[in-house]
């Protein structure tokens, strides 16, 4: 699923077929170095939109390119 935040678009994958659902999310397009920190705020929020609920505390992986989670659902 699409997902637009700040202007900016994400893909957000969503695997449901686990004990505890996973998400990845992808942003799409640049970004500058200045951007990034926003960035990653934007992707959990992206996550969390798409998959109903909040991430598992500590499970994000990644960089502002791609994150990888768990959700707590």
């Amino acid at each position: 699923q699409r997902v637009q935040i700040d202007g900016r678009s994400y893909a957000v994958y969503l695997d449901r077929d686990t004990a505890r659902p996973r998400v990845q999310v992808i942003r799409l397009g640049y970004a500058r170095r200045a951007d990034h920190p926003a960035i990653l705020v934007a992707m959990v929020q992206a996550a969390e939109q798409v998959g109903g609920c909040p991430l598992v505390a500590g499970s994000a992986r990644g960089d502002s390119g791609v994150m990888t989670a768990r959700l707590t659902c």
